[in-house]
């Protein structure tokens, strides 16, 4: 099956949501997994940092990345990072499979072409946050 890595924007918003909804009913611990907020798909929006997957015209993955900076929802200040370090540091909120999608090693695609992104940016961090239970991620 062919596969298209696309550039999201505003006019995705509707579609994350949908796979979203998908993800949340799928789970069985559903705290296991927290949407992005409008402010952070916006930011991710507008760094450019947010990808999706396609196939034939719909979004079956994403993932979600955004530039913190020195402000306090930077990770990096836990790992206490410099001014310097935090500014060059991206953060992962998080990759989205839908269910009939996973073992394609769609997540590892985005994170790829993540970070081959984010390497052209000087970007020489990344933090992000998992949950203890979530095994797919942490096998990552």
């Amino acid at each position: 099956m062919k596969y298209t890595i696309k550039l999201l924007g505003p006019k995705d918003i509707s579609d994350i949501r949908r796979l979203d909804k998908i993800i949340i009913k799928d789970l069985n611990k559903k705290s296991m997994y927290f949407p992005p907020s409008d402010t952070i798909l916006k930011n991710s929006f507008m760094e450019k940092l947010a990808f999706g997957i396609f196939s034939k015209g719909r979004l079956i993955a994403y993932r979600i990345s955004y530039l913190p900076g020195t402000k306090k929802q930077n990770h990096g200040h836990s790992l206490g990072f410099s001014e310097s370090k935090l500014n060059q540091t991206a953060q992962f909120h998080g990759t989205v499979v839908h269910p009939n999608y996973r073992r394609k090693d769609l997540s590892i695609k985005l994170i790829k072409h993540t970070l081959k992104v984010l390497k052209k940016r000087g970007i020489k961090y990344i933090v992000a946050t998992i949950h203890p239970k979530n095994q797919t991620s942490l096998n990552i």
